[in-house]
């Protein structure tokens, strides 16, 4: 369940690029809005950089950041 939570929320913010500037302003009240339980908001807090650096990239419909 929680896998599949941070799945799919990595997958809205490569997508949504407001999302992104959200994530890059303040992460902890979007993550706040989202109501991800405490282990999932540390996961999602340290993938953070790593989604807002992403340059593109998709495999097989999935973000290629998956699979790096």
């Amino acid at each position: 369940m929680e896998a599949m939570q941070i799945e799919s929320f990595v997958y809205r913010a490569l997508e949504d690029d407001h999302l992104r500037e959200e994530l890059a302003d303040q992460p902890e009240a979007v993550i706040a809005r989202e109501g991800f339980s405490p282990h999932v908001a540390a996961v999602i807090l340290r993938l953070v950089p790593r989604v807002l650096n992403f340059g593109g990239g998709f495999v097989d419909e999935k973000p290629a950041l998956f699979w790096n």
